[in-house]
């Protein structure tokens, strides 16, 4: 069994998904430990081939892809998790690129740290044209989701009664782009959702982790600068 899964829900972005795919084979992390799972979300481009094909080029990596037909991210993203086959399930989206020591630093946090549960990671835009004159810090991180919280460990949110917690990694926080955690707490959350209709991932994106795992009880710890 792979200790690790990166679950990369995809619609119609294939060179995206390809750089995507690329900066996952350059990862640190010995192969034997992780898998990527790409799951289509009924995508009309050529993203099968590409997928296929990157496949194809990197026989020392477990590559596979599943169809999801419900669109959305959060059919998607709950699909990666149920085809998924990791001790620890890290999600990334089509567009980003991983640093090298993306995938090891996931699997050294929780191989490290038994009590927590899940981590997230910074976010840093990489922008394809020069930016308007308006564009500013704040505007960045509302329509890109750059996230850092720095190095410090403090509160996210209060209140929480379980003895686990749920930190970020060094790096800061995303929540949902960039956001692990382990399958056996997958499995509770998800059992939550559903008597509720919604999911892990509901409304597509970050806020809905951190909402999940407040209705849990579960204590949420983040990194504030020194």
């Amino acid at each position: 069994m792979k200790k690790l899964s990166i679950v990369v829900a995809t619609y119609n972005r294939a060179p995206y998904l390809l750089r995507t795919l690329e900066s996952l084979a350059r990862q640190t992390l010995s192969p034997g430990l992780f898998e990527i799972l790409v799951v289509n979300n009924n995508s009309s481009d050529n993203t099968p081939e590409v997928v296929a094909g990157f496949a194809g080029s990197h026989p020392q990596l477990q590559v596979r892809m599943v169809t999801e037909t419900s669109q959305g991210i959060s059919y998607a993203r709950n699909c990666g998790i149920a085809s998924s086959v990791g001790q620890y399930i890290v999600f990334i989206d089509d567009d980003e690129e991983a640093n090298p020591e993306f995938a090891k630093s996931y699997f050294c946090f929780f191989e490290n740290n038994p009590g927590l549960d899940a981590a997230g990671g910074a976010v840093v835009p990489v922008y394809e044209a020069p930016l308007p004159a308006w564009y500013s810090y704040y505007i960045e991180k509302m329509i890109t989701g750059a996230f850092d919280w720095a190095t410090a460990w403090c509160r996210f949110a209060g209140n929480g009664t379980r003895a686990s917690a749920i930190p970020v990694s060094a790096a800061g926080c995303s929540i949902g782009s960039v956001i692990s955690t382990r399958r056996s707490d997958v499995r509770e959350l998800t059992r939550w959702g559903a008597r509720r209709k919604t999911s892990l991932c509901a409304y597509g994106r970050k806020a809905s982790v951190i909402t999940t795992f407040r209705a849990l009880k579960y204590t949420i710890l983040r990194r504030r600068r020194s």
